[in-house]
């Protein structure tokens, strides 16, 4: 089965973040969110506000 996406296969850029909970696609300078935590970093889907990447600091 295969995922739907919010931007259309001819417009989606070559660099580009999927998100695999609702399918949101586009470059990471768009609309994706960045929190910031004592724990690390998060890219975070603006849609569905699922995290897609997760980056922990190490002290």
């Amino acid at each position: 089965m295969r995922e739907t996406s919010t931007v259309a296969e001819n417009e989606t850029p070559k660099m580009a973040l999927f998100c695999r909970e609702c399918g949101h696609a586009s470059e990471l300078s768009d609309d994706w969110l960045l929190t910031e935590a004592e724990g690390g970093y998060w890219i975070v889907c603006p849609d569905c506000e699922t995290a897609v990447i997760s980056q922990p600091v190490f002290e």
